[in-house]
């Protein structure tokens, strides 16, 4: 074999090893509605990737936010740091693993129209970075704007118990908003039970159909289900919903997880060799 041949053979050797030694990190920013509406609810969307390959560990996820954007919450945990106006969400080991982050923002009034709200998310740790930005312009259009919130009535239930979810909905925009639409997909291990506001349940998809909501209205919607028995001790149950209208796109509510309690259902039964036994004589119980 010449020398030619040889480095070659060495040079694919050294990229196949690379290949398979580095795990490959990806991040996707995205937000909604764009543009985004001065006054309104603004939601940001990271997802993040880890392939196989080398781990990553001591990682973390951090958003940065832009100046004219108020913060609310953010979603699996997350904690923001208002002098640095950044998110930071703990991730520790990444290793072939998926996952998201959500986070609900207010556009400020003191942004103008044309304005552009840039975002950058990025993930980093040892043998991990990537990063990806994202830049919405701000405006004023005549158009509906959704929030939807979910609660549950507890964080932690008996397996056989009820549970209600709640659905808080308001039209945050400058428009009203016509042909409402919510949905609930409710968990695979509860039984629906009832669901008010004339809300409809079909094939695990409770549906509620709403004529109109104005600008700056909301109501409250909620559905009731009986949890399945017996549940494993900590089964998660993840419920989760959204709302749609002809003038919107469709608004995620933050999933809500409630935790199972179980315990063993013990039971003894005890009877007598016979019912009736003269005075001195045995009696065997079983």
């Amino acid at each position: 074999m010449n020398t030619f041949k040889k480095f070659s053979l060495l040079i694919l050797g050294l990229l196949a090893w690379s290949t398979a030694a580095f795990a490959t990190t990806k991040v996707d920013i995205s937000a909604y509605p764009q543009p985004a509406v001065i006054g309104g609810a603004l939601k940001l969307h990271v997802e993040f990737e880890q392939g196989t390959g080398t781990p990553c560990t001591n990682a973390d996820l951090q958003v940065q936010l832009p100046a004219g954007v108020t913060f609310i919450r953010s979603y699996p945990g997350g904690l923001y740091t208002p002098v640095t106006n950044r998110v930071v969400f703990i991730l520790g080991r990444l290793h072939n693993r998926k996952g998201d982050a959500w986070i609900d923002l207010t556009v400020d009034g003191t942004v103008n129209p044309g304005d552009n709200l840039a975002f950058t998310a990025t993930v980093a740790g040892s043998n991990c970075n990537a990063s990806d930005s994202i830049t919405v312009p701000a405006d004023v259009p005549a158009q509906p704007n959704f929030t939807l919130d979910k609660t549950a009535s507890v964080a932690t239930i008996a397996a056989g118990g009820r549970l209600v979810y709640t659905l808080d909905y308001q039209n945050t925009g400058n428009a009203p908003a016509t042909g409402v639409t919510i949905t609930d997909t409710l968990p695979s291990s509860v039984s629906f039970v009832s669901a008010t506001g004339g809300g409809q349940h079909a094939n695990g998809i409770v549906t509620w159909n709403l004529p109109s909501v104005a600008a700056g209205a909301g109501g409250s919607v909620s559905v009731t289900v009986d949890v399945a028995r017996p549940l494993p001790n900590g089964t998660v149950l993840t419920n989760d919903a959204s709302i749609d209208s002809n003038e919107s796109g469709v608004v995620d509510a933050i999933p809500v997880d409630v935790s199972v309690s179980s315990a063993p259902l013990l039971a003894i039964t005890k009877t007598p060799s016979v019912n009736h036994v003269a005075a001195g004589s045995s009696v065997t119980y079983t």
